[in-house]
């Protein structure tokens, strides 16, 4: 496909959401900082283990014969979302990305790994 083209593909995603994007950049940065709240770290590291495992990941679903699926990136990204796994992750006002596929795809629904994060709720 071409490293190229499939980066600009993500030009579009990413205009139309560019606060969820910076929140991931700056919750990233942080959690590498060790800046972040022990609450907010345990959510991003939980999302990032179900990521890590989710067939939909981009190292696993090239594996998987019956995704057919063939990328150029070198970022680990979701193969239904096409978002960066450590900046969708860190984005906690963000829903796994399947939400987005949904839409496009009602007929072919996939229930969602992880939801917005609710700060309120774990207190």
């Amino acid at each position: 496909m071409g490293i190229i083209k499939e980066y600009l593909g993500l030009f579009k995603k990413g205009i139309e959401n560019p606060f969820k994007i910076l929140e991931g950049i700056i919750n990233n940065t942080r959690l590498e900082l060790g800046s972040l709240p022990e609450d907010e770290f345990n959510e991003i590291v939980r999302r990032r283990v179900i990521c890590e495992n989710c067939p939909f990941m981009s190292k696993n679903a090239e594996k998987d014969p019956l995704q057919n699926y063939k990328t150029d990136r070198l970022d680990a990204h979701c193969s239904k979302c096409f978002c960066n796994i450590n900046l969708k992750t860190a984005s906690l006002e963000s829903n796994c990305g399947l939400e987005a596929w949904n839409k496009e795809h009602p007929e072919h629904y996939i229930n969602l790994k992880w939801h917005k994060y609710d700060k309120k709720n774990t207190r």
